[in-house]
């Protein structure tokens, strides 16, 4: 005999919605409340060992859900679950998600055009290169790589639902790219190969703490992105992922505040010369930069994210994508190792001595 309380429901909600908390005050699989008369809902229940269904929403535009509700006190249920969901035209993506191939392929175009011509730029001022300048470079590459997987993982999913061998692929450099570009920010903010030749040891604390919440990080990217959000743990990883990503954001604005904090110790000493004074400028510049790179990508993108329809949620990717080609673009150009860039120049005995006791 069929129960209506217990059963599959494929419905029309906002991911964070929670069944569980919603069934502890009325079942959603009987209720008519008003809380699901704005989703499109079908009752499946469960017969027998094995059930097969399938639905066809065409009035319906927006994140389906699959749920399981067990409105029965005191009962235990275990099941195995396939879901197969795909758009018209057989796209398995989703709607937000069907513009990212194009649009992570034509970000490693921009990118890859951005290298070309840093390389040059390096090539034709070879003799003042530092060895920040070739990090950079090599963080531009990974960049690319990432990118380029990318646009094959997403591809690859389109036309067949999965994407397993690319997103190895994509992990693996997903963490070299943010552990080379939280890295290199880092080392610009402390001033390393071009106003001094070594790392303090505040340095290289920071450093190895941001080796260590990159690997974190990359953890708990890979468990969101595979586990489903209604699972168990799925919020804990989720909030993991956001405060490591977050306090690799604070220790690279650390160094560049320490950095802002000797340069003025140095012109104090020296009378602030000119040289000094511009270096100040720079390193102000630099560190409002990342500071509104860190606001657009880790605050505004979210809250954008939460705001638009589904099938727009691409856009927020393009926002993130063009915000780093912009930064790196700036960075490139501040960085340039040209003859008279006020970064690149020589210290003075003063600051030498000032960096040596940092």
């Amino acid at each position: 005999m069929e129960d209506p309380t217990v059963g599959f429901m494929v419905r029309l909600a906002p991911p964070s919605f929670r069944v569980e908390q919603e069934a502890s005050f009325l079942c959603p699989l009987t209720s008519d409340g008003k809380s699901m008369q704005a989703a499109k809902q079908t009752n499946i229940l469960v017969k027998g060992r094995e059930l097969n269904f399938s639905r066809v929403f065409t009035n319906y535009d927006g994140l389906f859900t699959v749920e399981y509700a067990n409105c029965q006190a005191n009962t235990q249920v275990s099941f195995d679950l396939s879901v197969t969901a795909e758009n018209p035209n057989h796209n398995q993506l989703s709607a937000g998600d069907a513009p990212l191939p194009i649009c992570f392929f034509l970000s490693s175009c921009l990118f890859f055009l951005a290298l070309l011509v840093w390389g040059a730029v390096l090539w034709v001022y070879r003799d003042n290169v530092q060895p920040i300048q070739c990090f950079m470079a090599m963080t531009c590459l990974v960049k690319i790589v990432f990118t380029v997987l990318q646009a094959m993982r997403y591809t690859r999913f389109q036309v067949t639902g999965r994407s397993s061998g690319w997103s190895t692929a994509t992990h693996v450099f997903m963490f070299l790219k943010g552990l080379l570009f939280f890295s290199v920010i880092l080392l610009l903010g402390s001033g390393w190969s071009y106003l001094k030749p070594f790392l303090s040891s505040r340095d290289k604390k920071i450093l190895f703490l941001i080796l260590l919440l990159q690997v974190v990080v990359n953890t708990a990217v890979v468990m969101v992105e595979e586990l489903p959000s209604s699972q168990s743990g799925w919020e804990t990883w989720r909030d993991v992922l956001q405060l490591a990503d977050i306090m690799c954001c604070f220790g690279v604005l650390m160094s560049i505040v320490w950095s802002i904090r000797q340069l003025n110790e140095v012109g104090e000493a020296d009378g602030k010369t000119q040289d000094n004074v511009k270096k100040l400028k720079l390193f102000r510049r630099f560190y409002m930069i990342v500071l509104g790179y860190i606001y657009l990508t880790r605050i505004f993108v979210v809250m954008m994210g939460t705001l638009l329809a589904c099938r727009y949620t691409w856009v927020c990717t393009v926002v993130e994508e063009f915000a780093t080609l912009c930064l790196f673009v700036w960075i490139g150009h501040a960085f340039r190792p040209t003859h008279n860039n006020p970064y690149l120049q020589i210290p003075s005995e003063t600051e030498m001595q000032s960096n040596n006791n940092a």
